[in-house]
This record gives structure tokens, sequence and C-alpha cells, in this order.
């Protein structure tokens, strides 16, 4: 009987071992597991740190690429500029030119008007066109016509090629003595047409009437063409 109880404790033993043994198997088997998760974690943090070096990466070529690009077609638009401009400048810019002057009138209320049209014989258009006029009874000398400047009542408009505008000026009421001085002498007309051409440069064409009352006869005693600026 001792020899039976002692086999089944010796079974009990062994069953207790077999029971501790296979809890083990199953530790070792979620440790090797856990580490297997493990390294396919550190696995797919490095793809993703990889991505994100990636991510970093490319915008920044991306962006420079653009910028030379950019940069590149900057200059390429400065340099057909550049050529369009000296081709341009002579040719095909605006250019306005005084002509049609009417016959001299003294109006009602004592005032001398006179009557003129502005061409544009170029081929752009003339902007921001401001014209003035100034009368006297002596000729101008270069400084007054160079220094001239007057308020112009139609100034801001365009004309286009191959148009004309139409312009009628007249002088302050004259007095008696003047109206006397202008039937015996002669009379100075300036006429100053200041404009921008296509390329947003101050340019000008200037001139002025001669009035001779003997014959009622306008001369261009001096005439400046467009080619003279402001902005030289």
């Amino acid at each position: 009987m001792n020899e039976e109880n002692t086999n089944t404790m010796a079974r009990d033993v062994i069953g207790s071992d077999q029971t501790v043994d296979g809890l083990s198997e199953k530790q070792n088997a979620a440790e090797v597991k856990d580490g297997t998760n493990q390294t396919t974690l550190e696995n797919s943090s490095t793809f993703w740190q990889k991505i994100k070096k990636l991510n970093f990466v490319w915008p920044n070529i991306i962006n420079s690429v653009i910028a030379l690009g950019t940069i590149f077609l900057a200059c390429a638009a400065f340099k057909q500029l550049v050529i369009y401009e000296h081709a341009t400048h002579i040719e095909n810019t605006s250019y306005l030119v005084l002509g049609d002057i009417k016959p001299l009138q003294v109006t009602s209320d004592g005032k001398v008007q006179v009557e003129w049209f502005t061409r544009n014989i170029g081929k752009t258009p003339a902007y921001k066109v401001r014209q003035m006029t100034r009368f006297n009874l002596g000729e101008f000398t270069d400084g007054e016509v160079i220094a001239f400047r007057a308020p112009a009542s139609d100034s801001g408009f365009v004309i286009s090629p191959g148009s004309e505008y139409q312009k009628f000026s007249k002088s302050d009421p004259l007095s008696p003595e003047e109206m006397l001085r202008i039937g015996l002498g002669h009379l100075y007309v300036l006429i100053i047409v200041e404009y921008e051409d296509v390329f947003h440069r101050l340019r000008w064409t200037r001139g002025y009437i001669h009035y001779v009352p003997r014959d009622s006869t306008f001369y261009f005693m001096r005439k400046y063409n467009d080619t003279d600026r402001y902005d030289k």
C-alpha cells in the first residue's frame, strides 16, 4: 500500500512538473512572439522614419527646382522685353505730332482761341495725354519753353494709333491795349503735349505758333518732336 501511495505521489509530482514545463513552453512561445512583434515594430518604425525623411527632402528639392525655373523664366522674359523694347523704340512707339492748325479767333468775351489736332502717327497708344497752352505777345525763349507748366483740363486720356484729338484753347481775357498790340504785332502760342508711351516713359512734343496779324497766317517757327524726354 505504501508502494501505491508512493507511485501516486510520483505521478502527481510528474504531472506537476509537466504542468510547469507546459507553462514554461507557453511563456517561451509568448516571449518569442513578443520578440518577433518588437522586431516588426522596429522595422516598421525605421521604414516610416525613412518615409518621413523623404517627405522632408523631396519638398526642398521640388521648391529648389521651382525657384530655379522661375529665375530662368524671369531672365528669359527680361531678355525678350529688352529685345522688344529695342526693336519697337523707334518703329512701333507712340508718336504724337501737332497738325491742322486752324485760324486764330478772338472770341466775344475778349479771348484768343486757337484750335489744332494732336495726332498719334505711331503704332502704340499714347497714354495720360496732357495738353498745355500759353499765349505770349513776344517770342518765347528756350528757357520759357522748357520751364513752362500749366494746368490741363483735358489730361489723362488716351490717343490710339492713327487717331487724332481736336483741341480748343483760349487765352485769358485780353485788355484793349493787348488787343491793339495783337493787331499791330505778333502773337505766339506755345503748345506742349505730354504723354506716356507703351513703356510708361514720359515723352512730349511741343511747338509754338507764330501769328502774323497782317495776313492772318500761322507759322511754325520751331517744332520739337517726342524724341525729347524729361526723364533722359
